[in-house]
């Protein structure tokens, strides 16, 4: 797990999806930024609030694929197709496909989560 960023991704994924706030605050780096499609962005604290608060969305797939992996020392950038489906707290579909941009960096002999831009892939016509 020490040696491969990917790995550490994937069960980040998994453990937002199912709402592991534990995992996610152990791997979630404290400088943690998620950055949505509308350019709304997150701090570590602001995105943990919200899923742990009555407000988080529900994720019912939340699936990355064609998945590369660039790593430079302790710098990893990986680069997905991520289908994402679910709603917020609202009801309001969160579907659709994103291209996916994550570093994670190597802190303390583990990767933990750094940042994270999602952009929307226009539907085809």
């Amino acid at each position: 797990m020490a040696d491969a960023p990917w790995p550490v991704q994937l069960r980040l994924i998994r453990a937002e999806k199912r709402l592991d706030m534990a995992y996610c605050e152990k791997y979630f780096a404290d400088g943690y930024v998620l950055v949505f499609p509308n350019g709304q962005a997150y701090t570590k604290a602001q995105w943990l609030g919200i899923l742990k608060g009555p407000d988080h969305p529900t994720i019912t797939m939340l699936d990355p694929e064609d998945i590369k992996v660039h790593l430079y020392g302790n710098v990893a950038i990986l680069t997905d197709h991520t289908t994402l489906k679910g709603h917020d707290s609202k009801g309001n579909s969160m579907d659709g496909e994103f291209n996916v941009f994550r570093v994670v960096t190597k802190q303390n002999g583990n990767w933990r989560a750094t940042g994270v831009v999602m952009n929307a892939i226009a539907a085809k016509k």
